[in-house]
């Protein structure tokens, strides 16, 4: 029997990470995959402790409240999603970088939008930033207003040959949601209209037959025209196309809607 592959959040028991965790204990119930909460440890080894009578070290006395962390953000996402298979790690290191390797296995990475860490900033964390640029499978940022539900998913596409990886994640979110979903192209002076969408599309209703689709193309920066569509979206998807130079940086589209996005972005590896 196959084991399916986990959803993996970060946390590092702030109120921001503690968000992510409960919409990643909701999607793996929603998609009937099990649950990794992983907490990175960024202290250095083998401190002494500041009692001089003590063999405890700091990284020990850190430890063990990580680990009690751990467990209360378990039981919490258990309380979001009871049939869920929940674990937990504790792990140490950079946290941008360890939380890369340990969504290896995953189908999806999830985090808050201020990263693991908690920068209290406006836009995306340095380690938000990190992951969804060199993660290899999709990475949602959670900015997740509670009780808000609009039941709708959107979509940027840049082109239609390069589309398949995020229309895929795209449709099935929709489908386990059973929201409707808007397929978005922003058409500037680098992104001109798009002309043979309607084929590809058609392949992707025809496999999710129950998901309410809509095309629509705007005129606009699509940074900006895709920051708009978070507003009234539980969801907004866009891929990341990698070249040379993996830097969340050199995206300005992506840039702009980690930094501005109203609700939750899914960065999707491009094929």
């Amino acid at each position: 029997m196959t084991t399916a592959m986990p959803i993996v959040v970060g946390t590092d028991g702030s109120g921001e990470s503690l968000r992510a965790v409960e919409w990643a204990a909701a999607e793996a119930a929603r998609r009937s995959q099990p649950l990794r909460i992983v907490l990175v440890m960024a202290v250095p080894a083998h401190v002494p402790a500041a009692t001089d009578d003590s063999p405890v070290t700091l990284d020990e006395l850190m430890s063990s409240m990580y680990r009690q962390s751990l467990a209360d953000t378990a039981e919490r996402a258990s309380q979001v999603a009871p049939g869920v298979t929940i674990t937990t790690e504790l792990l140490t290191g950079s946290p941008g970088s360890t939380l890369t390797s340990a969504s290896e296995t995953a189908s999806l990475l999830v985090v808050g939008a201020f990263g693991v860490g908690g920068y209290g900033q406006p836009g995306a964390g340095p380690d938000t930033r990190y992951v969804t640029a060199h993660v290899s499978c999709p990475v949602a940022v959670i900015r997740a207003p509670r009780g808000v539900d609009h039941g709708e998913v959107a979509v940027g596409v840049r082109t239609a040959a390069d589309a398949d990886a995020t229309l895929g994640f795209a449709f099935e979110e929709a489908a386990h949601r059973r929201a409707r979903l808007t397929v978005v192209h922003a058409c500037d002076e680098h992104n001109p209209p798009l002309h043979d969408f309607a084929g590809r599309l058609s392949t992707w209703q025809e496999l999710f037959p129950h998901v309410t689709v809509r095309y629509q193309q705007v005129e606009g920066r699509p940074g900006r025209v895709l920051t708009d569509y978070t507003v009234f979206s539980d969801v907004t998807v866009v891929g990341r196309h990698d070249g040379p130079n993996r830097s969340i940086g050199h995206g300005s589209t992506l840039r702009s809607l980690l930094n501005h996005a109203q609700a939750t972005v899914v960065v999707v590896p491009s094929d």
